[in-house]
């Protein structure tokens, strides 16, 4: 079962959105005991409704703090060196 976590913080109170992928379940844990389940959707339905959940966690002062896994892989392109200065003037075109 491949999952995602996403936790929010706001003062001393932390909860986590999980994503579950097969089948498509979104749940929200906290703060404290309250759980909230989001079943029974497409997973692109899915995806709209965690952009609004985290949307109104924001509004409401949550900040996100971490996400796992982290999914990045390789290696971080932005510390290749490229050459000089490539970026492009009025004569480029």
């Amino acid at each position: 079962m491949h999952e995602s976590m996403w936790m929010f913080v706001r003062g001393g109170e932390a909860l986590w959105l999980v994503r579950r992928h097969v089948p498509p379940l979104l749940t929200v844990l906290g703060p404290g005991t309250q759980r909230q389940e989001y079943g029974g959707y497409l997973d692109a339905e899915l995806t709209l409704i965690q952009a609004r959940v985290e949307t109104d966690l924001r509004s409401a002062g949550w900040a996100l703090e971490s996400v796992s896994p982290d999914r990045r892989e390789g290696f971080d392109r932005r510390s290749l060196d490229r050459g000089g200065d490539r970026r492009r003037t009025g004569r480029d075109r």
